[in-house]
């Protein structure tokens, strides 16, 4: 309700506004002109920028300090989704300028883009793992309702975590070989190093988060796929002062095996070591 109107339409433009002589305008200030600039990214798939000029006239009702939080609020920690990807946004800075020969004030704000790419790869998949575990039982443990499992859970176009409803996001780093378990010709062990993004609308409600994944895992010790094959879970580490979405607050390193597919397909790992 605070932007001025083009077309009907609130005064929000991509790039560049049409010209103030355009007769679709209604009131000219205030206006939002924004663009986006993303590069790939090796972790993240895409990652970038969202730069947003929120102006308005010097003489105007609301300054640009008014706005600015509105605008803000809009953006920061929100969730952007489409079934193709899904990009978070994160407040970095606000400068605020002045256009003295057009009597325009304004604030350029600053969001980092990330992307939440999916994580899923082939059976034995850790992450996917990881994921139903989250849905199904780190709600149960915690005493909430549901957690979003980001990667694994349909997202609205836009959407921001919650304390009710806390979003969680496994990251897979890399997979090595095991230096617990040697290989023999019927399996070979892999150790795939995941890290665990938590978010919520505070940061007290991220850190009982972290702490109750953390200790419920480590007690765990293992974790069980389908075909009753384990995923060890090595070790477990958080630290709560870390960026929620750029590094994630767990790092976990969990240790599975591959069977050899010459062996009968009959044989499973489950067999062999859980009895």
């Amino acid at each position: 309700r605070h932007m001025a109107k083009y077309a009907d339409i609130p005064a929000i433009f991509s790039q560049e506004a049409p010209a103030d002589t355009d007769g679709a305008w209604d009131n000219q200030y205030p206006r939002v002109v924004f663009a986006i600039d993303t590069q790939g990214d090796v972790e993240r798939g895409v990652a970038g920028t969202l730069l947003m000029d929120v102006m308005t006239e010097k003489e105007g009702e609301l300054a640009p300090e008014d706005i600015e939080p509105i605008v803000r609020n809009l953006i920061d920690g929100y969730f952007f989704s489409n079934p193709q990807i899904t990009i978070a946004a994160q407040w970095d800075t606000s400068r605020y300028f002045t256009e003295p020969t057009e009597k325009v004030i304004g604030v350029t704000m600053n969001f980092r883009l990330l992307e939440f790419p999916p994580q899923t790869t082939c059976d034995p998949d850790p992450i996917a793992l990881l994921n139903e575990w989250t849905a199904n039982e780190l709600p149960k443990i915690i005493g909430i309702e549901s957690v979003r499992v980001i990667g694994r859970d349909s997202l609205p176009s836009a959407w921001k975590p919650t304390d009710e409803q806390p979003a969680v996001f496994w990251r897979l780093g890399n997979i090595s070989s095991s230096s617990l378990i040697p290989d023999t010709y019927s399996c070979i062990w892999q150790t795939a190093h995941v890290y665990g993004h938590i978010m919520a609308k505070t940061s007290a409600t991220e850190t009982i988060i972290e702490r109750t994944i953390n200790s419920s895992l480590t007690l765990a010790k293992r974790l069980i796929f389908e075909d009753l094959a384990p995923l060890m879970l090595d070790a477990i580490r958080h630290n709560p002062t870390n960026d929620p979405l750029r590094n994630g607050q767990i790092e976990l390193d969990s240790t599975y095996g591959i069977l050899n597919p010459q062996l009968n397909q009959g044989q499973r790992l489950g067999k062999i070591l859980i009895k």
